[in-house]
């Protein structure tokens, strides 16, 4: 029988200035030893990036936006990134959703 998974905890890598208009890296270490790594951004910080990018001409000119392990969520408020994270842990989907450490 497979054993249960369950996030022990969640490290967030530095301080979010608008929990609505931001992106914060971190660390999500599980029970089974794994660590996983993800950044979560917001939707308004998502359009804030590709419009610098329309300036400075990145990502040919805001056209596009990528960020490896990227989770959209609707506020980077602690506890709903805690439950993001269990979500996906109880679904099994932080396999492809956090990257491996």
């Amino acid at each position: 029988m497979k054993s249960r998974v369950y996030p022990i905890e969640i490290r967030v890598h530095h301080e979010v200035d608008d929990v609505l208009n931001d992106n914060v890296d971190a660390e999500v270490v599980l029970s089974n030893g794994e660590s996983r790594t993800v950044t979560f951004f917001t939707l308004r910080n998502i359009e804030q990036v590709l419009s610098r990018y329309k300036e400075s001409g990145e990502c040919l000119f805001g056209k596009y936006f990528w960020a490896k392990d990227l989770i959209i969520v609707e506020s980077l408020d602690f506890e709903v990134i805690r439950k993001v994270v269990w979500d996906l842990v109880e679904s099994g989907e932080y396999e492809g959703a956090l990257g491996r450490k």
